[in-house]
């Protein structure tokens, strides 16, 4: 199965399992294709200025993570946070884009709704 955000297509969600797919399989998909720290070329190909509108939403998600504010700031901005707040889990809609079978959305934290 492969799920495409359409607002990050360029790192489509594959989820496969020889004995059936199950949420959790979907859930740890998303999770490990969102969580890896973005690479120089990745970061190049996306473009300073992008990277900078970004930067508020690192800064929160660093803030928002229990006791580790720091060491994630060291480590770097991740894809997620080209997401630029919108990290939380909205659904999954039927695709009709050609190598999609589901798009994936994503929201902002219920506290940070009134922020944008």
């Amino acid at each position: 199965m492969t799920i495409v955000c359409d607002r990050l297509p360029q790192w489509p969600v594959v989820v496969q399992r020889s004995k059936g797919i199950r949420c959790i399989d979907v859930f740890r998909a998303i999770y490990d294709t969102f969580h890896p720290v973005l690479t120089r070329s990745e970061l190049e190909r996306i473009g300073d200025a992008y990277i900078e509108r970004c930067q508020p939403a690192f800064q929160q998600r660093c803030a928002d993570s229990p006791g580790l504010p720091l060491y994630n700031q060291q480590r770097g901005m991740r894809r997620v946070d080209l997401l630029r707040g919108r990290r939380i889990f909205k659904g999954l809609t039927r695709s009709t884009q050609p190598g999609a079978d589901w798009i994936l959305h994503f929201d902002t934290p219920a506290n940070e709704n009134s922020r944008h």
